[in-house]
């Protein structure tokens, strides 16, 4: 099972290995005001290390939802496979070169 959940990683990693860099240098049309609350000492830290703060907080939200989608389609893809195994390799390629065709 678990060359099984390797081969799906990268699959779904495959999907997404652009995200990131498609996100971070989309330029936006318009944005969003959120709020939130830090403790003092950390927001006096980041000011003293010079941090951005709204990159760092952008960037994180970015991988966490790049993080949820890809568990959203791994989930999709085990409820897929039981039914796909029904289905034998000589058929599947039948069903390839006809989708193939179509286009």
């Amino acid at each position: 099972m678990q060359k099984h959940d390797s081969s799906l990683d990268e699959i779904v990693n495959e999907k997404f290995k652009y995200t990131n860099l498609f996100l971070y240098t989309k330029k936006k049309m318009s944005t969003k005001v959120i709020s939130v609350r830090i403790s003092k000492e950390l927001k006096k830290e980041a000011e003293k290390l010079n941090i951005d703060v709204k990159s760092v907080i952008e960037k994180a939200l970015v991988a966490a939802i790049e993080q949820a989608k890809k568990k959203k389609l791994k989930e999709a893809i085990n409820a897929l496979l039981p039914g796909m195994k029904k289905v034998s390799e000589e058929g599947w390629v039948r069903l390839v070169k006809e989708c193939r065709k179509e286009r």
